[in-house]
């Protein structure tokens, strides 16, 4: 009798090692998380706060994550985030990457930055090198401050003040017109240029000296900016390279991330 209970407890024993091992080992998603989440509803839902939206399915991407306030602005902390993600079970395993704070706004009417954000765009498709690529116009939150004080304009000239840089943040002096083509005022923006492209991310959790193959990456759409630079966009780049470091799964691979 007593060796039949002694068996028991060894099963189950065993059975708890595993099941503790195999969470211990299982692939951990990473969400990355925006800087700032700019909307016009009242509810912010977890598509509007993650930049790599790939990895949710369609109902986490519908999981509300709070009430926004009318009026202001408001700073939340990403440990504050997490707290609020641990109800949904689903991400309970979940790692989330981005800056320490992240500011929502609440706008009720975004006539004039979407009608800025048009018109910018479409200036700077006509012209090198943005005409070539398929691009996006993100304002700080200080530029909307200031575009919404410019008041109805109709068309805007833009010209970049430092050549450096042409993907990111870029400094422009932009010019604004009315519908009679006069000029309305000139302001000093620094919005961020994102250009289309793909980046590769990990399949599964690799450890460091692992030497990728194609099956480990997986092309992801992004938008490259000031955070993606260093981020691996050829597929050739990362096979027969060794990991100088772990990564998990649903990370961006850099070119910091390879040794030769």
């Amino acid at each position: 009798m007593i060796n039949r209970i002694t068996m028991i407890v060894l099963m189950v024993t065993v059975g708890m090692a595993t099941l503790v091992r195999a969470a211990a080992t299982a692939p951990t998603r990473v969400l990355r998380l925006k800087n700032m989440v700019t909307t016009r509803e009242r509810t912010v839902f977890l598509r509007d706060l993650v930049t790599n939206r790939a990895v949710l399915t369609g109902e986490e991407a519908d999981y509300e994550i709070f009430k926004t306030p009318v009026d202001g602005d408001v700073t939340m902390s990403i440990v504050d985030i997490a707290y609020m993600l641990q109800k949904y079970p689903s991400l309970m395993t979940t790692r989330l990457k981005g800056e320490r704070n992240i500011v929502f706004k609440h706008v009720t009417d975004m006539y004039s930055l979407d009608q800025a954000k048009k018109l910018m765009v479409r200036y700077l498709k006509g012209r090198a090198p943005w005409r070539d690529w398929d691009i996006d116009v993100v304002f700080s939150p200080n530029d909307e401050t200031l575009i919404s004080r410019m008041g109805t304009f109709s068309r805007m000239e833009a010209e970049p003040t430092d050549s450096r840089s042409m993907i990111g943040t870029v400094d422009f002096r932009v010019s604004f017109y009315d519908e009679h083509d006069r000029l309305i005022g000139k302001l000093n923006l620094s919005p961020k240029i994102l250009c289309r492209a793909e980046a590769y991310v990990m399949r599964e959790s690799r450890a460091k000296g692992h030497v990728l193959t194609a099956a480990d990456l997986k092309a992801v759409p992004i938008w490259l900016g000031d955070e993606k630079k260093g981020l691996i966009t050829d597929k050739k780049a990362g096979i027969g390279k060794e990991l100088a470091k772990g990564l998990t799964a649903g990370d961006y691979l850099r070119t910091v991330d390879l040794l030769n």
